[in-house]
């Protein structure tokens, strides 16, 4: 399994191309050009084409030491002495054997190479097409906050009881502000409340003044204060909620429950927060490009992933974490750890390195959200003035043609109504064993467009317009 998890998460940004005498003999096929390096072809392909790939590279090992053993049998000679050697039977079995090690030798390069070609011809539909959206999360919940407290924490925890947990440790619910996690106020005592209320009789919740971090044997845990761990920690849970108010985003709610061992996330409940009025829904998405969420789907039990943050401290990225977490909760595979929120949440041990998790984690999820940036129409005429520069005087006047054919098509029909991003992140996949990185793609947040205000009744009409009920103009929440 570790071997598979190498191949799959292998890689270095290098490339390679054919060479010059490999091309002339391809002159007459029509054929991919491969430009990726093995390493890069590895990260592409299937895990049966991997096994295939594995499999050519064994058989060319082979080739190789067969055609020096039949070298070995064409070089004997006579010898010098009186009574000469017949070595006729050896030369014929060497011919024979280095005929065969050429033939096997030829057939593994090609199964190698039909997989380059098959890699290739993946990476250059990445570039053609864009990323593959590989998944997708829309309608992120809106809920009130008494609802939440009266009705979904029980939900709750009926659902880690089905997973078979059965103590819960709690120390309360907290808000991000000014760039650390403070209690969350009455919020708190609700939830708190409400926790204690959906426990009922089956005394399975322990209730903590707080958590801490500490090292034991070299493996980070969870220390609650005045708590003993529980006999059997497969069977615990550490219960997380925090709320988040960030400037032009909606309020989030995050209700989680965590492996009390490995940290893992095993259940995530995201809300956008409404607090009087109607939310837009919310939209997830991975953009895959690397194809790498196949690649873990189909090794469920390989991976073990941790959110590591360039500016973990930064309010979108606090958002990113929980947004990130429920999303990959719905992937198969994606296995992935609370650890970014407890390095924060939960005070660590000193000369802690920034990245504390679990030694079962080998893969990190590097992320750096940020809110897209805008490019005004000065700047995009800037730089296509800038581009011109660079073109022929025919090249110039064939771009301004199809700007101004642009600029018709685009007159003539109503404005592309495009989702508002909220977020955006690059992603990629950093194995911790062999320190190499795959760069998957990008997650975001979005919501619809805003639709544009009704326009002002005509004066004829003013006296109708005052019978219309307002809700007839309101626009359906989608």
């Amino acid at each position: 399994m570790r071997k598979l998890l190498f191949l799959a998460l292998t890689f270095a940004i290098c490339g390679t191309s054919l060479s010059l005498e490999a091309a002339r003999r391809s002159q007459q096929q029509t054929l991919t050009v491969v430009k990726l390096s093995d390493t890069e072809v590895l990260a592409l392909l299937t895990p049966d084409e991997r096994a295939q790939w594995d499999g050519a590279q064994l058989d060319l090992k082979k080739a190789e030491n067969d055609m020096r053993s039949a070298q070995w049998l064409l070089d004997r000679t006579p010898g010098d002495g009186a009574v000469k050697l017949d070595v006729s039977g050896a030369h014929k079995a060497g011919r024979d054997q280095m005929a065969a090690a050429k033939a096997a030798q030829a057939a593994a390069q090609a199964a190698l190479q039909k997989l380059r070609m098959i890699a290739q011809k993946r990476a250059d539909d990445i570039a053609i097409n864009g990323p593959t959206y590989a998944y997708e999360k829309a309608e992120l919940t809106a809920i009130d906050w008494k609802t939440f407290c009266n009705e979904q924490v029980a939900d709750f925890l009926n659902s880690l009881r089905a997973q078979n947990y059965n103590t819960f440790y709690f120390s309360g619910m907290v808000a991000w502000k000014d760039g650390a996690y403070v209690p969350a106020g009455p919020k708190n005592d609700d939830l708190t409340a409400a926790l204690i209320t959906a426990d009922g009789k089956n005394y399975s919740l322990l209730v903590s003044k707080s958590f801490s971090l500490k090292a034991e044997k070299g493996e980070p845990m969870v220390v609650a204060e005045g708590l003993l761990v529980p006999p059997v920690p497969s069977q615990t849970a550490i219960i997380v909620a925090e709320v988040l108010n960030v400037d032009g985003l909606p309020a989030l709610l995050s209700l989680r429950a965590v492996d009390f061992a490995t940290w893992k996330v095993i259940d995530s409940r995201t809300y956008q927060l409404k607090e009087d009025k109607d939310l837009p829904d919310m939209t997830l998405s991975f953009a895959d490009k690397a194809k790498f969420l196949d690649v873990i789907a189909a090794q469920p039990n390989t991976f073990l992933f941790q959110l590591s943050f360039a500016n973990p401290k930064a309010d979108l990225a606090r958002v990113a974490s929980v947004l990130f977490k429920d999303a990959a909760l719905d992937i198969k595979g994606a296995n992935i750890t609370d650890g970014d929120f407890f390095e924060l949440a939960f005070a660590k041990p000193e000369g802690a390195p920034a990245d504390i998790h679990p030694k079962a984690v080998n893969v990190l999820w590097k992320v750096d959200p940020t809110k897209p940036t805008v490019d005004s129409a000065a700047t995009q005429k800037a730089a296509a003035e800038a581009a011109k520069k660079t073109m022929t005087s025919r090249e110039r006047k064939e771009a301004e043609a199809k700007v101004k054919a642009q600029q018709e098509a685009a007159a003539k029909q109503p404005p592309e109504k495009k989702p508002i991003v909220l977020f955006t992140t690059p992603l990629s996949a950093y194995n911790v064993l062999i320190k190499s990185a795959l760069d998957v793609g990008k997650f975001e947040a979005s919501v619809p467009p805003a639709e544009a205000p009704a326009a002002p009744a005509a004066p004829a009409a003013a006296e109708k317009a005052t019978q219309t009920p307002a809700s007839a103009a309101a626009t359906p929440k989608k």
